[in-house]
C-alpha cells in the first residue's frame, strides 16, 4: 500500500471517529433536555413518613366507611323484604277471616233472598233456622194448603196479596211462600220463573235444615281464622331480626369515629397544602355525612 492510500484510509477513519463522537454528544444534550423537561413534572417532594401515615389511614377510613354502607344498605333492605312479607301475611289472614264471616248468597226468587244464616224479605231479615219452610206453587193450591199461615200474617185479605177466599184465583199465578212460627213472607213471581224458584225453594229447606250444623262449623272456621289472623299479627320475628341487623350496622359507626378522630389528628402534623391532607380532609367530611340521625 502506498503512503498516499495509508494517509486516505487513516483520514477517513478519523473522520468517522469524529462524527460517532459528534453523535454521542447531541444524544447527551437530547437526553439531558428531555430530563429538563420531565423535571417539573415528577419532581414533587417524596411524601413524609406523616404524610404516609396519613394516607393509611385516611385509606382505611374510606374501607370503613363503604363497608358501614354495604351492610346498612343490605340490613335496611332486609327490614323492608320483611314489612312486606308481614303485610302479605296479615291481608292474606285478614282475608280469610273476612271470608269466613262473608257468606255468599245462596238463592234468589223475586225479593226473597236466601243465605246459609238468613233469609232477605220485603219485610225484613230473618235468622235461618230449622223451622223456616218455603213453598212455590200457584195462587189457588197456596191459598188452600196455607191459609193459616196466610191468615195468620196478614197475607189474605182486601190489602193483601190474595183476595177474599171466594174470588176465583189464576193458577197461572206463582208465588213463593217462606213461612216460619214467628214470620212469613210471600212474594209474587212471574208465572216463567216456576223452575229457577223451585230450585231457590229447595236450597232454601236445605239450608234451613243444615241451619244448626252450618251455624256450628262456621263459628269454629271463623275461630280457626281469626286464630290464625292473631298469629300473623303476633309474628314479627323477621322484622325484629331484620331490624336487629339495622341497629348492629349503625353501631359500627363507632369504628368509623375512631379512624375519623385519627386522621383529623395526623392532618394536623402534615403540611396544609400537601395532597395527603387534601384527600384525608375529604375523606373525614364523607365519614360525618354518614353519622346516623339520633
Amino acid at each position: 500500500m502506498t503512503p498516499f492510500a495509508v494517509a486516505e484510509k487513516q483520514s477517513v477513519g478519523a473522520t468517522i471517529g469524529g462524527l460517532v463522537l459528534l453523535l454521542g454528544v447531541v444524544a447527551l444534550v437530547i437526553f439531558g433536555a428531555r430530563m429538563a423537561l420531565r423535571k417539573p413534572r415528577s419532581g414533587r417532594a417524596l411524601p413524609s413518613p406523616d404524610e404516609q401515615v396519613l394516607a393509611a389511614a385516611a385509606k382505611s377510613l374510606d374501607q370503613a366507611c363503604g363497608l358501614f354502607k354495604r351492610r346498612l344498605a343490605d340490613a335496611s333492605a332486609a327490614v323492608s323484604s320483611a314489612k312486606r312479607k308481614y303485610a302479605t301475611a296479615v291481608s292474606a289472614a285478614e282475608k280469610r277471616a273476612a271470608n269466613a264471616r262473608a257468606l255468599p248468597c245462596l238463592g234468589r226468587a223475586g225479593r226473597i233472598k236466601v243465605y246459609a244464616d238468613r233469609v232477605v224479605t220485603p219485610e225484613g231479615v230473618h235468622p235461618m233456622d230449622e223451622q223456616v219452610r218455603a213453598v212455590v206453587d200457584a195462587a189457588g193450591v197456596i191459598a188452600v194448603t196455607r191459609r193459616h199461615t196466610l191468615t195468620r200474617f196478614a197475607l189474605l185479605g182486601p190489602f193483601s196479596l190474595f183476595t177474599p177466599k171466594a174470588t176465583t184465583h189464576d193458577n197461572r199465578e206463582l208465588y213463593f211462600l217462606v213461612e216460619h212460627p214467628q214470620w212469613a213472607s210471600l212474594v209474587k213471581l212471574h208465572p216463567n220463573a216456576g223452575m229457577a224458584a223451585r230450585k231457590v225453594c229447595a236450597t232454601l229447606n236445605l239450608a234451613a235444615r243444615q241451619a244448626s250444623a252450618n251455624r256450628a262449623g262456621r263459628a269454629q272456621r271463623i275461630s280457626a281464622f281469626d286464630r290464625q289472623l292473631g298469629a300473623a299479627r303476633a309474628n314479627r320475628v323477621e322484622i325484629e331480626q331484620a331490624e336487629g341487623r339495622v341497629a348492629r350496622a349503625i353501631g359500627g359507626f363507632s369504628e368509623i369515629e375512631e379512624l375519623r378522630s385519627t386522621v383529623d389528628a395526623r392532618i394536623s402534623l402534615c403540611a396544609a397544602d400537601s395532597s395527603a391532607v387534601k384527600r384525608a380532609t375529604k375523606a373525614s367530611r364523607k365519614a360525618e355525612t354518614l353519622r346516623p340521625v339520633t
